[in-house]
């Protein structure tokens, strides 16, 4: 129904299968999925919090597949990101990344969260950490490229913009 552009009926779904499966973490998950993408954030992250609240392996509603804490911390941080409550979503981010979930987009989401606090040493930590999974990870040559800018580190930003302009992934 999101797809569709149905936002109110989507809704209306989610709020119901939240009622009737309140202790089921992929419910609580694609509530907040589902609330995100209609921006309604502070309803996203007390339905992903819930979801942290049980324990993976007590859900029946999951089959074969469970959303693992580290997908549910990572949207917990792009919630928080959506209203610009960075220091939040970096505080999401560095936990998605403790465990399992290293990919390059949740160290980029990590590096603007930092980047936006005011953080420009642990903004670029995230940023190269990104690269060493992806050297070619177009997002983080970008945002160095920003970042190295903002601080007179010319070469250092052309060498990445270029390299975001060459294209590659993401």
């Amino acid at each position: 129904l999101l797809a569709l552009g149905d936002g109110a009926s989507a809704l209306a779904i989610t709020d119901e299968c939240a009622r009737s499966f309140p202790d089921s973490r992929t419910v609580w998950v694609r509530a907040g999925k589902a609330y995100t993408t209609l921006k309604q954030y502070d309803r996203a992250v007390s339905a992903l919090n819930r979801a942290l609240a049980i324990p993976p392996g007590a859900d029946p509603e999951a089959g074969l597949v469970e959303v693992g804490n580290e997908v549910i911390e990572n949207m917990l941080g792009i919630a928080y990101a959506e209203q610009e409550r960075w220091a939040q979503a970096a505080h999401h981010f560095r936990r998605a990344i403790s465990g399992e979930l290293r990919l390059p987009g949740t160290y980029c989401n990590l590096g603007r969260a930092e980047m936006r606090s005011g953080d420009s040493p642990a903004s670029e930590r995230a940023f190269l950490a990104a690269l060493q999974l992806d050297p070619q990870c177009v997002e983080a040559h970008a945002n160095l490229g920003l970042l190295y800018a903002a601080s007179q580190q010319y070469e250092a930003a052309v060498k990445h913009l270029d390299q975001a302009f060459a294209g590659g992934t993401r």
